[in-house]
């Protein structure tokens, strides 16, 4: 249960860096260029850096929205038990289940 919950933390730190590290590498590498080959000035960079910025915790923000909704729905199921589908289905056919309902 301990190393579940640490490979989840884990996975979810990685993700997290790669939302904010990605755009951020990119959007320094694309100013850079730009300064080299076009001669931009410092302050395009940091415009491109803050653009980014803000598109990382856009997608930060659709991360924890789906992560709330998995949670939610997760904590609505109610999970297969053997009493749980031996109650609801029973057998009639060849190769046929149904439910009782």
């Amino acid at each position: 249960m301990v190393e579940d919950n640490r490979a989840k933390l884990l996975r979810i730190m990685g993700k997290t860096a790669c939302i904010f590290g990605i755009p951020a590498l990119t959007a320094l590498f694309l100013g850079l260029a730009l300064r080299h080959f076009w001669g931009v000035e410092r302050t395009y960079i940091l415009l491109i850096l803050g653009v980014s910025f803000i598109f990382s915790w856009v997608l930060m923000w659709r991360f924890y929205c789906s992560m709330r909704r998995a949670k939610e729905t997760t904590e609505e199921t109610v999970p297969a038990t053997i009493e749980n589908t031996a109650a609801l289905l029973h057998y009639d056919a060849p190769l046929r289940w149904e439910s009782k309902k």
